[in-house]
């Protein structure tokens, strides 16, 4: 998706600042740029953090960033800084497809409930009570059950990218992996939202969803499923690093997700 988007020239403007990392807004995608340690996003590059903190330290809201013949100039007040995308290692973060036995998902969802997620996720509990009886066997929900759903969870809850809408992509991410019968269904429900009424980062994460890639750490997670305990647990806590709940709200939405595939084997 990313390779698609980079080889063709595009203006945009620095659009967020953070502490290790910036967003840049292109026309047709919200791009982030980041540090090794914080963590590859699905629409974004990692750089040296030296060379980072130099940008950051320089940069403002609304610089120029030009992207051409794959070569990131971003034109800061009094420096320009240039990112080469050829010298960077690509990393292809499509939804795996899971080929998984009731029982390793039985264990994942064991591994899960460990993390004690209720206590880490920043939707609020009316707002859980509101959701938790629609992902109740929610392959025999009808199509409006689903779309009134997404959008009561679209944009809900506080920060860049609100709880709500990091559940959706745990959620959605798991049932496209799993190839679960309710993907398929959910997906083009989910796709009917073309104004998804939410942050431009949450709405950049969740685009990339319906083209069908993730994050980089909740693939590596995806991709462990079919390996020990130990090392699902250990997965399961970079992805609890992103962000301030945007890795327990990702994994709350897995758990729904996996809840379901487990439900729906058992009366299968």
């Amino acid at each position: 998706m990313l390779r698609s988007f980079v080889e063709k020239e595009q203006s945009g403007i620095v659009d967020s600042i953070f502490r290790h990392s910036f967003n840049i807004k292109f026309e047709n995608i919200y791009f982030h740029v980041g540090n090794y340690a914080g963590g590859l996003s699905v629409l974004g590059i990692t750089i040296n953090s030296l060379y980072l903190s130099k940008i950051l330290d320089n940069i403002t809201l609304n610089d120029l960033v030009i992207l051409k013949n794959d070569i990131l100039k971003i034109y800061a007040s009094n420096k320009i800084f240039e990112v080469n995308l050829l010298n960077l290692n690509e990393i292809e973060l499509s939804i795996p497809k899971l080929d998984l036995s009731v029982n390793q998902y039985k264990m994942v969802d064991s591994s899960l409930k460990e993390l004690d997620l209720g206590k880490k996720i920043g939707m609020d509990n009316n707002s859980i009570s509101h959701i938790m009886p629609i992902f109740s066997r929610i392959n025999q929900k009808h199509d409006s059950e689903l779309y009134d759903l997404i959008k009561y969870m679209l944009g809900r809850g506080k920060g860049l990218t609100p709880s709500g809408d990091d559940m959706l992509v745990g959620f959605s991410s798991m049932l496209v992996g799993s190839g679960y019968p309710l993907a398929e269904r959910w997906m083009n429900i989910l796709s009917e939202f073309s104004e998804l009424g939410t942050t431009k980062v949450s709405s950049a994460y969740i685009d990339a969803v319906k083209h069908g890639y993730i994050s980089k750490d909740l693939k590596e997670l995806m991709l462990n499923m079919n390996s020990n305990k130990s090392t699902i647990i250990c997965t399961m806590q970079e992805v609890l690093q992103m962000g301030h709940t945007s890795g327990a709200d990702t994994l709350f939405g897995v758990s729904l997700a996996i809840n379901e595939i487990i439900g729906g084997s058992n009366n299968g």
